[in-house]
Formats: structure tokens, sequence, C-alpha cells
């Protein structure tokens, strides 16, 4: 910023209290213009309209710290007092060091001297100038989300053709040009490559790839409350799987290699990446950018209680599996539910229904009111109970004004399915009646036809007259 002189000409000279306030606005308008990209995902016309309605308001500001005449306040005078008691300290002080005599006797205080005048008050300073506006509501919402959220990077593999170097280049090889064409490389010079298609390249000037797809492991970033991190990061207290790892040792001039089963509750990011890609695929309304609590809990149940190995570019392979479907794993995960024990009760796969049932048992001892709400309304979806879903949809209404915004969408979620399925209970107590008269009219028609047939082998029941023996009498 330039400071004007005395004959009101502009003179090259940093004013710093300008220049100290101009950046301050530059760094506030950056900030902005940051915050709005990364939570609207602007586009580039956006982009650009925000930042010319940024541009114009620092152009403003801009003339109006130009225009703006900083004076430094006058300092008030300090008068000097110089009278002293005597002489000797005046002496000491100014010749530091001379050889202290004995000290005398202290003599009678002097009277005090007249108080001098007060002097002027100085003039009172030009006020500061006005910072740049704060951020309205809106900015202030964006901030607050911006504030929520943090990112997570998952690995993925991609097959592609791999981009090169020119220094990776050997001639007599094939290569994928530019324009998606095949051809050999006949001379490399220090700032050329020639190709046998009569096209060359300099240096930097375009992407050479290898002509054939090779699976590459790749990393892209996604957006994720710092909630949903903290779950990836101290998953459940009862999520765990088997990975089979090798262990390495030398022994003499051999090296050993042994595989050992490890438990392990690390979540694998190769997982929740695919896992992520299934349910965008799945639903076009849920974020592409951002890892959901839903994503991490289907990343969990896929993997609990599974065998697992890793491949050489420590991606999970699968071994084994659990017997549990997925839902009923996910359901355990969130309420705690045992199923290594209740696989002990049940042959054949676990299902939803058998650990909502468990789940149920243990609920007065284990469960919050919240969740006492989620399962019994789980639970009378799952069996059609419609008198508990009528009694817990009023209380989960009372209940969910005071719960976190995780819990209130649950709840929100099963109420409306719960509404739903309400509203159709005439249709599904129609339907009960006619398979419970469709079973019994099956029964009657294989009961009629079990009678009238012909082959049927007939059975008679037949009795044979036996005289019953005398008991023998014992001698008296």
């Amino acid at each position: 910023m330039l400071k004007g002189d005395s004959k009101e000409k502009q003179k090259e000279v940093t004013d710093y209290n300008k220049t100290k306030l101009w950046n301050e606005a530059l760094k506030k308008a950056n900030e902005y213009i940051s915050q709005l990209i990364f939570i609207k995902k602007l586009n580039e016309s956006q982009i650009q309209q925000v930042a010319t309605e940024q541009k114009t308001k620092l152009l403003g500001y801009y003339n109006f710290l130009q225009q703006l005449d900083i004076k430094k306040p006058k300092l008030e005078t300090i008068i000097e007092d110089t009278n002293y008691s005597n002489l000797k300290q005046l002496t000491d002080f100014i010749i530091p060091g001379l050889p202290e005599g004995p000290e005398g006797p202290e003599g009678p205080e002097g009277p005090q001297g007249p108080e001098g005048p007060e002097g002027p008050e100085g003039p009172e300073g030009p006020e500061g100038p006005e910072g740049p506006e704060g951020p309205d509501k809106e900015q202030k919402e964006v901030i607050k989300e911006i504030a929520n959220y943090t990112g997570i990077i998952l690995p993925f593999m991609s097959v592609k053709h791999k981009e090169l170097s020119f220094k990776q280049l050997i001639i007599g090889n094939k290569y994928l040009l530019p324009d998606n064409t095949v051809s050999v490389l006949l001379e490399k010079t220090p700032n050329t490559i020639i190709f046998d298609n009569g096209q060359n390249f300099r240096y930097g000037q375009g992407t050479i790839r290898e002509h054939k797809t090779s699976e590459l492991l790749q990393e892209k970033f996604f957006k994720i409350t710092k909630e949903n991190l903290s779950l990836v990061k101290n998953p459940p207290s009862n999520f765990n799987y088997t990975l089979y790892e090798k262990e390495y040792s030398f022994e003499k001039n051999n090296i050993s290699i042994k595989t050992k089963k490890i438990e392990t509750k690390k979540v694998p990011l190769d997982i929740l990446y695919l896992v992520h890609l299934e349910s965008i695929s799945n639903d076009d309304s849920l974020p592409k950018d951002e890892i959901t609590t839903n994503d991490i809990y289907n990343t969990l149940g896929k993997v609990l209680y599974c065998l697992y190995q890793k491949d050489e570019f420590n991606f999970l392979e699968s071994l084994d599996v659990f017997p549990a479907t997925h839902e009923a794993k996910v359901y355990a995960l969130k309420y705690s539910v045992d199923l290594i024990q209740l696989s002990k009760k049940i042959s054949g796969d676990i299902e939803l229904s058998d650990v909502i049932n468990a789940n149920n048992k243990v609920l007065p001892t284990v469960k919050t009111i919240s969740q006492d709400i989620i399962s019994q309304l789980e639970y009378g979806i799952l069996n059609k109970d419609f008198k508990l879903l009528e009694r817990y949809i009023k209380i989960a209404n009372k209940q969910k004004i005071n719960e976190s915004e995780t819990i209130n969408t649950q709840m929100l979620k099963l109420v409306d399915d719960a509404n739903k399925l309400i509203l159709e209970k005439d249709k599904i107590k129609e339907k009960k009646k006619e398979e419970k008269l469709t079973k019994k009219q099956e029964k009657e028609l294989q009961k009629q036809k079990e009678e009238s047939d012909p082959e049927r082998p007939s059975v008679q029941i037949s009795y044979v007259v036996t005289k019953r023996k005398k008991k023998k009498q014992e001698d008296d």
C-alpha cells in the first residue's frame, strides 16, 4: 500500500498498517471461496462468479484504504525532573566504579520542592479503518459444516495403461501415444523422441503410456465426518476378523517363511472403498465423495469373523466366511449381540430375525431407551406386529427430539417404514387369511384325494380272542 507525503505526492513507501489490513482481507476472501468450493461442490462457472464478487468487494476496500490517512498520534512530552537530594548520587550515576567511602550519618530530609505544572493533553488520534465484513449466516453455516468434516484416503486397484517418463522409454518397444495410436519408438535424442508413424515429441510435450494394460494401485480422497473417522479408527468391541500373515526368519543360510493366524480389529480400507462404490451405484441420492456411517458398518459386517489373506498389493482375499447373513452381522455389531454364542444354538446361517430375537431377550439389561425403541420397531416391522408398532411410533416421536442426529435419522426411517406397513394392515391381514384358507383347502383336498384313491391300501383291524390263564395259587 502507498503512503502520501507532505506535498500530496505518491511515493513508493510501504504503509505497514494498511498492508496488514489488506493482507487480512485477502486471506478472508480466499478462505471463503475455498470453503464454498469444498462444501457446495461449485463448478467452474460458479467459482468464477464467486471470485468476481469477492474481487469487487476487495477493490472497494482497496480504494478505501488508499484514501485513508493513518497518522501516528503525538506522544505526550515527558518532563525530566533533575532534582537530586545530594550531589554524590549524581556523581555515582555518571561515573560508576568509584570506591565507596564510609557511610556517614543520614542528614535531615530537605523540604519537598513544588510540584510542576501538568503537561497539555495530546490530540486524540484518528479512528482506525473498519475491517472487511465478517461472514454472514450462510457463510457461518458453511464454516460450521467444514469444522465437522475431515478427510480419508482409500486405496483401490485400477486397470489402465501405465504412464511412463521419457527416461523409461526403450528404442524398439511399442507405446501408446497421446492420440491413442500404438507405435514403435525409433529414435531417442536428448531433446526429442521419434516414432515409426512419423510422430515426434519434445520432452514434456505429451504423455506416453505402455501399450498393454496393467493393474495399478491408486488412492482417492474422500470427505468424512470426524465422528465416522473415529468409528473407523475405533470399531465396536465385538468386531474382529482373522488374517493369515507370513512371518520371515533367518535360519543359518536359509530364509524360513511361516504362516500364522492373527485376530485383528483394523478396518480394511480397500474393502471400505468397494462397499462405498457398491452403495452409490445402488442409490443415486447418496453422496459420491463422502464415506457414510452405513458404508463403515457394511464394511465391518462384510469381514466380521471371516478369514482372509493378503495379496501382493496388501489387499484382502477371502478364504472363509462366517455363517450369518450380512444384515444379521451389521445388526449384531450395532447392538453388541454375540454371534459366536448364537451360532452354537442355531444350525445353518444366522438370520436377522435370530439376532433381533436374541437382542430382545437381553434388552432390559444392556440397552438405552432409544435402542429399545429402535429394536422394538425393527422387531415389529419384521414380524408385522401392528399393536407393537403403533405403541412405539408414539414413543419414538417424543424421544427423538432429545437424541443425536444419527439416532434421529435411524428412528425417523423406522417410523416411516412402520407407518407404511400400518397403512397396508388390512391388505396384510387379508393376505394372511387367504394363505390360511388356502392351506386349509389344500389339506382337505389332500385328504379327499387320499380317501378316494382306489389303490390306497385298506387297513382292517382284527381281534383274536384268547383265554386268560389262571394264576397259580401258592401253597399255604
